[in-house]
């Protein structure tokens, strides 16, 4: 296992689930790389303003992955970052099959099944479409 992808939104979920891939990357000498995913405007594609606001999307998503590698502070271990538009469970394993990621790392609150349903779960979506392993570190709820 030598590339790990490791979804990050800034959530406390996302920052746990940053803390195991780092330990999991120190273990194995991996490669790592931390994804924010921008969901794009549903705005009609000829609207003038849109390509601006994706790149401000983009921006946030830079800022978050910024803010998430110094949080986690895994200095020496090197973080590649990527903001990427799309809707987040397919993109992230798009992104991990074309890219030949290893293995997929993803943040869970564990919401119950009704809270799945009615909100939806970037994990639980990630572990049926995607095509390379995934690790679905569960945060802990008080």
């Amino acid at each position: 296992m030598k590339r790990i992808l490791v979804a990050i939104d800034g959530s406390d979920a996302s920052l746990g689930a940053g803390r195991v891939a780092i330990g999991l990357a120190r273990g194995l000498g991996a490669e790592l790389t931390f994804v924010y995913v921008a969901v794009p405007s549903m705005a009609p594609s000829d609207a003038p303003w849109l390509d601006e606001l994706n790149r401000d999307e983009l921006a946030h998503g830079d800022k978050v992955l910024a803010e998430a590698v110094a949080a986690l502070g895994a200095v020496p271990l090197m973080i590649s970052t990527r903001s990427i538009l799309g809707t987040p469970a397919e993109s992230i394993a798009e992104l991990a099959r074309a890219e030949a990621f290893d293995l997929i790392v993803v943040g869970s609150t564990g919401k119950n099944a009704v809270q799945r349903v009615l909100l939806g779960s970037v994990a639980d979506r990630l572990i049926h479409s995607s095509l390379k392993p995934v690790l679905v570190a569960r945060a802990h709820q008080g």
